[in-house]
């Protein structure tokens, strides 16, 4: 599956219009419009980014009984994913930089990556708020 198809299948997965979608991430329309229509490509991290946040904020639509089987099954399972949002839970509050500690003292590879995705998360949103405040 390509990036625009990706991009395009978590939103449908919210049951979100494009517009909706984009007020939600605050992503702008035109951006969202070229990442679907695979004009543009988004950054796979932002990718991820979306995919990690739609599934931990339960915004995916007519979940059926199967999958919330599944995913409770992967919980108590002591999952990657459960293990993940409890270590996003403890750092969101970080600042960017203190992230880059993180990310150099991490267990292995993947720990390593996943640490990187979330300081340059929070550095997005940190820039965003920055340009909010002069704008307004």
């Amino acid at each position: 599956m390509n990036k625009a198809e990706r991009i395009k299948k978590i939103r449908e997965k919210t049951g979100m219009n494009r517009k909706e979608f984009c007020d939600y991430f605050q992503i702008p329309y035109r951006t969202m419009t070229e990442w679907e229509c695979d004009g543009r490509h988004a950054p796979d991290y932002v990718i991820r980014l979306l995919e990690y946040y739609v599934q931990m904020e339960k915004l995916e639509k007519n979940k059926d009984i199967t999958n919330k089987a599944k995913k409770t099954e992967l919980e108590s399972d002591n999952s990657d994913l459960s293990k993940y949002s409890r270590i996003y839970d403890d750092i969101k509050d970080l600042q960017p930089e203190e992230t880059l500690k993180l990310v150099t003292e991490a267990k292995d590879e993947e720990e390593q990556k996943f640490f990187a995705l979330i300081g340059n998360f929070l550095l997005q949103q940190r820039q965003k708020q920055v340009i909010e405040r002069n704008l307004f």
